[in-house]
């Protein structure tokens, strides 16, 4: 038997063969005859495929590390301000990787800074998910 986690919107395939589901409890039964190849995938692209050559037998866990989450900090009405995504300097309009890992949850809280004259400096608190940008966008100031 082979477990696959996440097993959330995941496929396998044995060797060369066709794309299945992988079962909601996460569990592949396979029967075997000789050593195989076994290749998951995510559908919501969430992780990075994994593969594993699996022998007749055998109790397999494969884990999909979590892609990372992104954040685009835009402020287009002030381009010259600062930003910065969990307490590090970053660059408006360009993303900016948040490592997710092998957690458990395939989200990461993460705080957004503007700094500047004419930007709320407010930090922002949003949510990343795994394999996804999300843009955040400065607020003028109050």
């Amino acid at each position: 038997q082979v477990r696959v986690s996440p097993a959330k919107d995941a496929e396998y395939a044995v060797g060369s063969g066709p794309r299945r589901p992988v079962p909601e409890d996460g569990v592949i039964h396979l029967e075997l005859a000789a050593e195989a190849e076994l290749h998951v995938y995510s559908l919501s692209k969430c992780c990075q495929e994994e593969s594993k050559l699996v022998r007749p037998g055998a109790d397999v866990t494969i884990i999909m590390p979590y892609l990372p989450g992104r954040v685009l900090p835009v402020c287009r009405d002030h381009p010259t301000v600062e930003v910065r995504v969990g307490g590090v300097s970053a660059r408006l309009d360009h993303t900016f990787a948040i490592p997710i890992g092998a957690s458990t949850d395939e989200t990461k809280p993460v705080v957004v800074e503007f700094l500047g004259e004419r930007v709320d400096p407010t930090p922002i608190k949003v949510t990343v998910a795994a394999g996804k940008t999300l843009e955040v966008a400065c607020a003028p100031a109050r």
